[in-house]
């Protein structure tokens, strides 16, 4: 079943009336998605799956749909309750800092396993061909 990610309203569909629209593909205008639902959960996702979350068309205006059932190109979810709060601007650093280093630190360490991994092949092989050249003799 697929709910809108705001907390404070989980319209469901198809049982509610409203849309439901997946966060947009391009990153600027994602990022911009998820500050303004203030769902700090969401800073920790990939791009690739923000886009299976969902927001329904309450958060929207009349004016930020082309026809009933498509959004602008461009439109920012503006319309929330009164408990629900956008993601500082300095939060927002702060977390893709650390979504980064995190990033960087799992690449390294990627690096290192692989390096690891190629050093225990090559003395396997070596061994093999020690074996081999034993019997060989």
């Amino acid at each position: 079943m697929i709910i809108c990610c705001v907390k404070v309203c989980r319209h469901k569909k198809p049982k509610d009336l409203c849309k439901l629209h997946r966060l947009p593909k391009d990153q600027k205008s994602c990022k911009e998605w998820v500050r303004r639902i203030g769902v700090e959960e969401l800073l920790y996702k990939s791009l690739k799956d923000l886009n299976n979350v969902y927001l329904c068309s309450c958060h929207f205006t009349k004016q930020d749909y082309r026809s009933n059932k498509y959004l602008n190109p461009g439109a920012i979810p503006t319309q929330f309750s009164d408990d629900t709060h956008p993601i500082s601007d300095e939060k927002m650093e702060k977390d893709i800092v650390k979504k980064l280093v995190s990033l960087l630190i799992r690449r390294e360490c990627d690096k290192v396993n692989r390096k690891i991994e190629m050093e225990e092949i090559k003395a396997a092989n070596a061994a093999k061909i020690a074996d081999l050249s034993g019997k060989a003799k």
